[in-house]
């Protein structure tokens, strides 16, 4: 491709140079199929390369390729036929003109294929080096700019420049020399006899006429002859005002005739000074835009990010600590005096500039330095990283296990304790799926979707899917051998009648939790970066995360100084127990679903259980959400590269990652959390039917308030509290930006943020149905509900959102009762002023 930009850039002045007779045809083929092979390459570009259809290198190929039709001689470029003039005009210089536009075209069309050579210049690039450091990155954006912005302008200067010179007069025109070389050349053949004659004087007309239409005109024609001295002499017009625009052409005939003409040359002065000022004009154009361009280039590239960069670091330096002005301080006076140390003899006018920019630099590196001394502190969560760990000895591991109470250890450190049991206990999943659909308790492609509802399915139905969950689903294969069927049939009907008959916690809550959990690892592809440990303690704990739910919550608990409060110190007093009630189920060997488990294997996933079911505590949701956030702010470039929806599969960065102690635990904490909350991100009939079922539980428990006389919570007065704008207060402010931050890390599970949204709207529509409220109200609630619904529409490309149309029709008909009830009144007012 390059050797035909070559070939398009110079064959067509070769042609010319080497004086190739008649050979237009061929010349033209050669260019055609340049010009097919350009479009071909623009075609396969805009297919194979993201961004270029459409962009810079786009528009200059583009440019490039059809400038070819400047030179086909059947377009816009020369032919085999010859120029023709008029004879009985002259030589026009309309024509002359014209033709040298004809070649300034041709010259700008050659130039304009340069263009396709931009891409090729250092430092001109579309792919960056992902592996570059950020000044390399800087350097190269910077560099790519520069050097675009001052080839288009070389280009278009060498393009605009000449077109100065095509309304100037033209060299080529030499009519004024022929004329008087004729009267001449007339006069020696007639003799002087000829001056004054009908002849001369038919001449002098025909003279006349070819300037009519001239910019310069003829004002006087003077014959001399030797020895008679002036023989003839007229003024066809007025002089011109100044002397430099007479143009005074000579010819000389035989034996002493010499004939002169006087041309007033004042238009083309004129045009050549219009020309002259529109020239300049435009160099200072370009300098002022040059000047312009390569300036925001570098404030956008270079002073913007790093300005922007500075500030940031120095308000987060004042969030995070309260030092940054002494850092500064400090900062500045090590850098003076370094440069004193070292007698740096500064004379360069842009030292105060300089400074300026060290002084920044110098608190940036500082600040940077103590935050990643508080980044190191706060990431650390082990006195030991891993790769020390390998290195430990049995004593060394002892003592930390004494320390941090075995959470330095990794879950699965029995690695062959449970391969082994795993092979001892392999069981037919498939035949035992099927016996449970043949009896009629489980559709296993109900279960594996969203349309699931607990609510609608019996007791026994319910514990089918709990068995399906454990023992039959895609899960299970990779928890096979840590539990037995029969003990978990024993534990899940011991479990349920530990739930209390409550609205909302109760054993339906707990079996729709289990199935959300099953439904966020299966979808999220979590056995990529889970253990099989991590799997059955996080689903255990989806059972049993509500076990003995008294129907109050933990800040009514703490109010009425509830046994559980003060025997947890207020500190999730409902959680603890919850936990405290499973493993005081285990205890019961029939009931003992960790029995198979070793004593590792054991603390392991006591520990994965309590922390998920304490995170299950609306206290630590936002600590939660400030935990999600850093992770996926400080792992951006690997998430959102990670997951490929096509092949379903994460990449190896991504199972690093995720695979990680401290993330697994994370995402763990999230699926149990996400699912205890997850009854609006389902379809809405069940998300409808599970908010009147806590509502009804909040305001049982606010009538527990005002019976005992203690402040009523805001959501527990059923007097007060609107079901539908409650629900909409929660979806936007706890459920949304969770999961926001879950679609975001687990791009798979945007069904759910789909549900999120569109149960937001059609919440806001159920509210419009009942609201009273102000046209201004509704429309800040409307805001409030589309920007939520936009926000996480624009995150993933599954994710539709459908504006409430009941509460947007509402405003509308509040909006014109409103207007009509105005104009009545405006009316009425009228006409008491007529009849008084």
């Amino acid at each position: 491709m390059n050797i035909a930009l070559l070939i398009a850039l110079f064959l067509p002045d070769c042609w010319t140079l080497f004086d190739i007779e008649n050979s237009y045809q061929v010349l033209d083929h050669i260019l055609i199929v340049i010009f097919v092979l350009f479009v071909v390459e623009m075609v396969v570009l805009s297919l194979s390369t993201r961004k270029y259809l459409g962009g810079f290198f786009f528009i200059m190929d583009f440019i490039g390729a059809f400038s070819l039709f400047l030179d086909i001689s059947w377009a816009l470029g020369d032919n085999d036929q010859s120029l023709k003039f008029n004879s009985g005009v002259g030589s026009n210089v309309v024509l002359l003109r014209a033709a040298r536009t004809t070649k300034l075209g041709a010259r700008a069309g050659r130039i304009t294929r340069i263009m396709r050579l931009l891409k090729w210049l250092p430092g001109v690039s579309s792919i960056q080096d992902e592996s570059a450091g950020t000044a390399k990155v800087l350097g190269s954006r910077l560099i790519n700019a520069l050097s675009t912005r001052v080839s288009m302008l070389t280009i278009g200067l060498v393009m605009v420049l000449p077109l100065f010179d095509v309304m100037k007069y033209p060299d080529e025109d030499h009519s004024m020399q022929a004329w008087t070389q004729q009267f001449a050349s007339h006069i020696h053949m007639f003799g002087d006899s000829y001056i004054g004659g009908g002849s001369f004087n038919q001449t002098v007309a025909e003279f006349l006429d070819f300037y009519d239409f001239r910019e310069y005109k003829p004002v006087a024609l003077v014959i001399e002859h030797s020895p008679a001295g002036l023989v003839y002499a007229e003024t066809f017009a007025d002089p011109p005002n100044r002397i430099s625009n007479e143009l005074w052409v000579t010819s000389y005939g035989y034996v002493g005739t010499k004939v002169q003409a006087m041309f007033d040359f004042t238009s083309v002065s004129k045009t050549e000074a219009g020309m002259n000022i529109a020239l300049v004009v435009t160099v200072i154009i370009v300098m002022l835009l040059s000047a312009t361009l390569l300036s925001n280039s570098v404030s956008q590239i270079v002073l913007s990010p790093l300005e922007g960069l500075f500030c940031r670091v120095r308000d987060m330096a004042k969030n995070i600590f309260k030092t940054v002005s002494q850092i500064s301080k400090v900062a500045v006076e090590e850098r003076q005096e370094d440069e004193k140390a070292v007698n740096i003899d500064y004379n360069d006018e842009d030292l105060e500039d300089s400074g300026a920019f060290m002084s920044e630099a110098s608190v940036l590196e500082a600040v940077v330095e103590k935050l990643a001394v508080l980044s190191e502190m706060f990431v650390a969560k082990q006195p030991v990283d891993e790769e020390a760990m390998k290195n430990l000895g049995s004593d060394d591991l002892a003592v930390l296990d004494m320390i941090t109470q075995n959470q330095a250890r990794k879950a699965s450190l029995d690695k062959e304790g449970l391969a082994a049991k795993i092979r001892r206990r392999t069981t037919n999943l498939q035949t035992f799926v099927a016996d449970l659909e043949k009896a009629g308790l489980l559709d296993s492609a109900l279960a594996d979707s969203w349309h699931y509802d607990v609510l609608e399915h019996s007791d026994e139905q319910n514990d089918a899917l709990l068995k399906y969950i454990f023992f039959g689903s895609e899960l299970s294969y990779f928890i096979n051998g840590l539990i037995t069927l029969d003990v978990f049939e024993v534990f899940l009907a011991r479990a349920r009648l530990a739930y209390l008959d409550n609205p909302y916690h109760n054993w339906y809550h707990a079996v729709d939790v289990t199935h959300t959990v099953y439904r966020y690892m299966a979808l999220a592809k979590s056995v990529a970066f889970l253990q099989p440990l991590d799997c059955l303690a996080v689903l255990l704990a989806a059972v049993v995360h509500d076990i003995g739910h008294p129907g109050v919550n933990n800040p009514y608990l703490i109010e009425t100084a509830h046994e559980l409060a003060l025997r947890y110190n207020d500190k999730s007093p409902l959680e603890n127990m919850h936990c405290a009630r499973f493993f005081e189920l285990c205890g019961e060997a029939e009931a003992n679903v960790l029995q198979e488990l070793s004593k590792q294997q054991y603390r392991d996933v006591r520990r994965i259980m309590i922390e998920c079911i304490l995170h299950t505590d609306n206290a630590h949701h936002f600590e939660m959400i400030k935990a999600l956030q850093m992770l996926y702010q400080l792992n951006r470039e690997i998430v959102d590269e990670g997951y490929d929806a096509d092949e379903e599969e994460w990449s190896a960065e991504c199972v690093t990652l995720f695979s990680t102690n401290d993330v697994r635990m994370t995402l763990l904490q999230l699926f149990l959390h996400a699912a205890d909350i997850s009854n609006p991100t389902k379809p809405f009939k069940s998300c409808k039917a599970w908010a009147n079922r806590v509502l009804d539980e909040f305001f049982a428990q606010g009538d527990l308030e005002k019976a005992q006389n203690i402040p009523v919570q805001m959501l527990n007065d059923r007097n007060t509290v609107s079901r539908p704008h409650s629900q909409i207060g929660f979806l936007e402010f706890l459920v949304a930006p969770l999961f926001l931050l879950q679609v975001q890390l687990l791009p798979s599970l945007y069904e759910s943020d789909n549900y999120l949204v569109n149960n937001l709207a059609q919440w806001a529509n159920e509210w419009a149905l009942e609201t009273s409220a102000s046209v201004e109200d509704m429309q800040k609630v409307l805001d409030r509900v589309n920007k939520v619904g936009n926000t996480h529409a624009a995150e993933h490309s599954g994710i539709i959102y459908t504006p409430p149309k009941e509460l947007m029709r509402l405003i509308k008909v509040v909006v014109v009762v409103v207007y009509v009830k105005q104009q009545q009144q405006s009316s009425i007012v009228m006409a008491e002023g007529w009849l008084l």
